[in-house]
């Protein structure tokens, strides 16, 4: 009948150690207490065991601890864009630090502008070509809005943050050519 030798176990390479225990008979390796183990901060350790028998005799095993990402930080917008609303998100992976893009609200209430999903770019409809076409569909001289804009993470439980644009409008024409000039600011 064979007897099963009593092993001893521990860490060889103690860089990354103090963050990890293991229980010397099980080799069963667990985060220490106190430790805070965040995939934004470090997301990969590695670090040698040994297990050795009561006669000296020893094996090597090297470890490899991956941390996974938690959706826990809520994307938040750039202050300094121009045509483009920016939003990042601090989280580590995909989907956590994908981001969407929404108008939740403009003001006055119409349908003039578009925002693409995937970038933020805010863009007037494709119909609209000149100042005249706006003041037809929203009956006023003033060519200005606010648009509440949202940036939702693909993460779950999914956050999200809103912003209001502030968006002037102004035409400009040179040599017979008009074109619609938007400005956009972060308010």
């Amino acid at each position: 009948m064979y007897q099963r030798a009593k092993l001893g176990m521990c860490f060889i390479k103690c860089v990354v150690i103090c963050r990890f225990l293991i229980q010397p008979t099980s080799g069963i390796i667990y985060t220490q207490p106190w430790a805070s183990l965040d995939a934004e901060v470090r997301s990969k350790y590695n670090f040698y065991v040994k297990a050795e028998d009561a006669e000296g005799k020893y094996s090597l095993a090297e470890v490899f601890v991956t941390v996974l990402d938690l959706n826990d930080h809520p994307p938040a917008f750039n202050d300094n864009f121009l045509e483009k609303t920016m939003a990042i998100d601090d989280d580590a992976e995909v989907p956590n630090n994908v981001i969407e893009y929404a108008i939740m609200k403009a003001e006055p209430d119409n349908n003039i502008f578009d925002i693409d999903a995937d970038t933020g770019e805010i863009k007037l409809k494709s119909y609209i070509k000149s100042i005249a076409i706006i003041q037809n569909i929203t009956k006023k001289r003033d060519c200005s809005w606010s648009l509440v804009v949202q940036a939702r993470d693909r993460g779950q439980p999914s956050f999200s943050t809103t912003a209001v644009v502030k968006i002037d409008i102004t035409e400009a024409v040179s040599c017979n050519i008009s074109a619609v000039v938007v400005y956009l600011y972060l308010q």
